[in-house]
C-alpha cells in the first residue's frame, strides 16, 4: 500500500528461531476498528436483549449464541491491542482461536439444545405483521411492547407509546387500560370506535411470569370478532327465525290438528295406492273394531273387501286429479246399517301431481231414512189420492173395498189382506173382503177378542204381531194357516167400530210402527168407504120408497077399487124388495076373520085370493093387531107363533115373514103379508 492508511509499517521481525510478520496500523484501520466493534457491540447488545427477553425455552440457546459471538471479538480486541503494545505483545493473533472455540461452543449447542432447530424464527416479523393487536407490559405497568396492529387500533407510534404508562399510551380504549391495570388475567369483550363504526374486539389479558412464578407483566391480545358476532348474530337471529317458525309451524299443526280431530266427521288420509296413512278420531270411534286403521286397504278396512269398491270415488280422483263423491252402505254393501258420503279431495305437488287423497266422510244415514221415509210418505200420499179419487168414483162398496185391502197389502208389502166387519146383531167379527188368499174363507166368524181381528177390535187399537204362528192368542179359525208377521187396525167411523183391516206376510218380523200407521189411514178410507156403502143404500132404499110411493099414489087416483090398488101394492113392494110373493088381507069387523083380496107370487104356487082365513087361533095376528106395528117373523117354520099355518108357509117354501098392518083412522083393517 503506498497511501500507508491500512498499515503505517510492515516488515520481519525475528522472534528466536522464528521470523513473524510486524506490522504498524495507519489512521485508516482505527477507523475501520471503531466501526467494525461499533457494529459488533451493536450485534451483542441485541442479542443480550434477545437474550433478556427470550421465552426460557429459547434462553440457553441465546445464551450459547451470545457466548459464541463474544469470544472472538474478545480475542480481537486482545490482539490488537498487544500489536499496538498496549499490551504485552503476542506473536500470535488470537482472533482465530476465538473463532475456533466459537464454532466449538457452536457444535455443543447444536448438540445440546438443537441450535438452529428450534429458534424463534421470523419471530418479530410474525409479531410484527400478526393481524390481531399484541400490548405488553411490565410489572411497572409501563408499555415495553407492541405491534404493528395495535399501533393501528390506539393511533400511536412505537415511540409514542413504549415506555410510556399503560393508562397514557392506551387512554386511546378506556376499556382496555382499565383491563390491562386489573389484577390477574381473563377474557372479555371490548367495543372500540373506530371511524363511524364500532368494532368489536376479544380481550385476552395473561400475565407473564419470571423464572421464579413471580409477575413480571402481561401480555393483552385484541382479536377483532366483529365479523364473527355479526355472523352470530345474523346466525342468532336466524335461528330466532326458524324458532319462531317452528314454533308457529308447531301452533300450526296443533291447531290443524284440533281442527282435525275436531271435526265431527270422518277424514281418512290415503296415499295413490289407497293405503289409510292418517285418521281423525271419528274414524277411529266409527271403525274401532278394526283398530289400528293406518296401514290398512281402505277398501279392505272400511267395506270387507279384497279390490277396490265399484262406487270408489278416491280412484277417480287419482286419474283427473279432481274431487268426487258418492253414497256409500255401511258397514257393507252386503249387510247394511247404515249410509255414508264419501267425497275424495286430491293432495297436489306444486306440479300438480296427485300425491294423496283425503276421504272426507258424512254419516247421512237420518238424511237417507228420512228420504227414504218422505218417498214412502209420498207413495202412501199418493196412494191415499188415488183411494179418494175411487171413492168419489166408485160406487160399488164391495169392489171399493177390495181395492182398499188390495193397495193395503201392495204399499205394506204384504201377501195376504182382509176386512173384518162387525155384525151387530150377531155381535161377531165376519170376514168380508180378501186378497191375496182362496176367497172361500170369506164369511169367517170371530168373536170379539178372539184371535188379531177380535182384539184389535176389542181394544179399538192397532196391533203388530211379529210370528202370528207362535202367538198364543192366535185364532182357531186360523190356527191351519202359516202366518208370519201380521198387523192389524181399527175401521172408526167416530165412535163406531165398523170391524177390523189386517194385512199378514209370510215373513216374521217385517211390519214396523210407519206400517201400523199407514194401515191406520187406509182403514179411515175403508170406514169412508163403508160409511158411503150405508148412504148408498139408504138412498136407493129411499129412492125405492119413494118410487113405490109415487106409484102406490098414482094407482089410488087411477081407481077406486080398494082392491086393485092392493094388488098393485103387493106387486110393487115384491119387486122393491126382491120377494118372492106378497099378499094382502082385509078383517071383517068383529075380527074373526080375514079375506085375501090381492096377491103376487113369482112362483106358480095356488092362488089364495078369495082365499077366507079364520083369525082365532092366531097368535100372530093377534100379536099384530095389538101392536098396530109391522112385525118380523125371521123364521117362520120353527115359529109357535106360526104353528096354525105352517103347513100354508111350507108349501110356499116362506121361511121369513114380514106383516104389516093396514090402518084406517087409526083401527087396523087388513094386513100386508111380504114372505
Amino acid at each position: 500500500e503506498h497511501h500507508n492508511l491500512i498499515w503505517s509499517e510492515v516488515g520481519l521481525q525475528p522472534m528466536g528461531s522464528v521470523t513473524l510478520l510486524a506490522l504498524n496500523y495507519g489512521p485508516a484501520f482505527w477507523f475501520h476498528s471503531t466501526y467494525a466493534y461499533a457494529l459488533l457491540a451493536v450485534g451483542t447488545i441485541l442479542i443480550a436483549r434477545a437474550f433478556y427477553l427470550a421465552p426460557p425455552t429459547f434462553k440457553a440457546q441465546s445464551r450459547v449464541i451470545l457466548i459464541g459471538a463474544v469470544i472472538p471479538w474478545l480475542c480481537n480486541v486482545v490482539g490488537l491491542l498487544s500489536r499496538s503494545e498496549q499490551l504485552p505483545y503476542m506473536a500470535l493473533d488470537p482472533t482465530p482461536f476465538g473463532f475456533t472455540a466459537t464454532g466449538l461452543l457452536v457444535a455443543w449447542g447444536l448438540l445440546r439444545f438443537r441450535l438452529f432447530d428450534v429458534i424463534p424464527v421470523a419471530r418479530d416479523l410474525i409479531v410484527e405483521n400478526m393481524g390481531d393487536a399484541m400490548i405488553v407490559l411490565n410489572a411497572q405497568d409501563l408499555v415495553v411492547e407492541l405491534n404493528r396492529s395495535a399501533m393501528d387500533l390506539l393511533h400511536v407510534t412505537e415511540a409514542g407509546a413504549v415506555g410510556r404508562p399503560a393508562s397514557e399510551a392506551l387512554a386511546g380504549i378506556p376499556a382496555l387500560s382499565e383491563r390491562c391495570l386489573q389484577d390477574g388475567g381473563g377474557q372479555s369483550e371490548v367495543v372500540v370506535p373506530v371511524g363511524d363504526q364500532s368494532r368489536i374486539y376479544d380481550l385476552n389479558v395473561r400475565p407473564l411470569l419470571d423464572g421464579r412464578g413471580r409477575v413480571s407483566g402481561c401480555l393483552a391480545v385484541l382479536h377483532d370478532v366483529t365479523e364473527r358476532q355479526e355472523a352470530e348474530a345474523v346466525k342468532r337471529t336466524a335461528l330466532e327465525d326458524t324458532l319462531q317458525a317452528a314454533e308457529a309451524l308447531r301452533e300450526s299443526e296443533h291447531f290443524l290438528q284440533g281442527v282435525f280431530e275436531a271435526i265431527q266427521d270422518g277424514i281418512s288420509v290415503l296415499d295413490t295406492e289407497l293405503n289409510v296413512t292418517r285418521v281423525n278420531q271419528w274414524m277411529e270411534k266409527m271403525y274401532v273394531d278394526q283398530m289400528p286403521l293406518v296401514g290398512k286397504k281402505c277398501y279392505a278396512l272400511y267395506q270387507k273387501r279384497e279390490s277396490p269398491c265399484p262406487w270408489c270415488p278416491s280412484l277417480p280422483t287419482v286419474e283427473t286429479g279432481k274431487s268426487h263423491s258418492t253414497t256409500v252402505p255401511y258397514p257393507s254393501a252386503e249387510q247394511p246399517t247404515g249410509w255414508l258420503q264419501l267425497s275424495a279431495f286430491p293432495q297436489q305437488d306444486a306440479q300438480g301431481k296427485v300425491t294423496g287423497i283425503i276421504e272426507y266422510v258424512q254419516d247421512i244415514t237420518e238424511r237417507v231414512e228420512a228420504g227414504l221415509v218422505l218417498q214412502e210418505k209420498t207413495e202412501h200420499l199418493e196412494a191415499l189420492r188415488q183411494m179418494s179419487l175411487e171413492l168419489a168414483s166408485q160406487l160399488d162398496p164391495e169392489a171399493l173395498l177390495q181395492s182398499i185391502v188390495a193397495r193395503a197389502v201392495e204399499l205394506l208389502g204384504g201377501t195376504i189382506g182382509g176386512l173384518h166387519l162387525y155384525r151387530p146383531k150377531r155381535k161377531q167379527l165376519e170376514l168380508a173382503v180378501v186378497s191375496g188368499v182362496d176367497p172361500s174363507i170369506l164369511g169367517t166368524a170371530l168373536q170379539p177378542g178372539e184371535g188379531l181381528a177380535g182384539k184389535v177390535w176389542e181394544s179399538g187399537e192397532a196391533i203388530t204381531v211379529d210370528d202370528y204362528q207362535h202367538w198364543e192368542s192366535r185364532a182357531a179359525a186360523y190356527d191351519t194357516w202359516s202366518f208370519g208377521a201380521v198387523v192389524g187396525v181399527p175401521i172408526h167411523w167416530g165412535d163406531e167400530s165398523l170391524g177390523v183391516l189386517s194385512v199378514l206376510s209370510d215373513q216374521p218380523g217385517i211390519f214396523t210402527a210407519r206400517d201400523s200407521e199407514l194401515l191406520t189411514l187406509l182403514a179411515t178410507q175403508a170406514a169412508i168407504a163403508l160409511q158411503n156403502a150405508r148412504l148408498f143404500d139408504e138412498a136407493r132404499r129411499r129412492n125405492r120408497e119413494l118410487a113405490l110411493l109415487n106409484r102406490v099414489i098414482a094407482a089410488s087416483a087411477a081407481s077406486q077399487e080398494f082392491e086393485l090398488i092392493l094388488d098393485m101394492v103387493c106387486r110393487e113392494l115384491a119387486r122393491a124388495l126382491d120377494l118372492p110373493q106378497a099378499a094382502a088381507g082385509l078383517i071383517s069387523e068383529d075380527k074373526s076373520r080375514a079375506v085375501v083380496v090381492a096377491e103376487y107370487q113369482s112362483g106358480e104356487w095356488p092362488t089364495v085370493v078369495g082365499r077366507e082365513i079364520s083369525l082365532i087361533g092366531l097368535p100372530m095376528v093377534e100379536l099384530l093387531l095389538e101392536q098396530e106395528a109391522p112385525l118380523i117373523v125371521t123364521n117362520a117354520t120353527d115359529d109357535p107363533l106360526m104353528e096354525p099355518i105352517s103347513e100354508l108357509l111350507q108349501s110356499r117354501g116362506i121361511r121369513s115373514l114380514l106383516l104389516v098392518p093396514l090402518l084406517f083412522s087409526g083401527d087396523p083393517v087388513g094386513a100386508l103379508v111380504l114372505g
